[in-house]
């Protein structure tokens, strides 16, 4: 009696060891499966953290660019701008002058219909 119980307990001992073993080894693949996920995430985090670095050195590119472009711009109006001064100036100086014939006067008026339209101009670009 003393056997058959032993072997009874040995039995169940081992059925469970056995069940022990296959849930062991399920917990094993279920991790492996997990952490091959994880993995995959991380690699895909990974990507798209690089792609958001590319996005944004592009963008920082293209921020420069249009800074070039505003400058060029600048420039352009400031030629006008330097442009008009001289005419103006040379207006002031025509009408300075001495004698003040017609001539004088026709040019003088020319000019200034010529800096009236290039601020015009200048004003239409802005």
């Amino acid at each position: 009696a003393d056997l058959s119980a032993a072997r009874a307990e040995a039995a169940a001992s081992s059925a469970a060891l056995s069940e022990a073993e296959a849930a062991r080894a399920k917990a094993a693949e279920e991790a492996a499966a997990l952490k091959a996920d994880m993995e995959a995430r991380e690699a895909e985090r990974q990507r798209a953290l690089e792609m958001c670095e590319q996005m944004r050195l592009r963008y920082a590119q293209l921020d420069i660019f249009k800074l070039d472009i505003i400058a060029r711009e600048l420039k352009k109006l400031d030629q006008g701008v330097e442009n008009i001064r001289r005419e103006a100036r040379s207006v002031s100086d025509s009408l300075k002058g001495g004698r003040h014939g017609s001539d004088d006067k026709e040019r003088a008026g020319n000019e200034a219909m010529q800096m009236v339209q290039h601020g015009a101009e200048l004003r239409a670009h802005i």
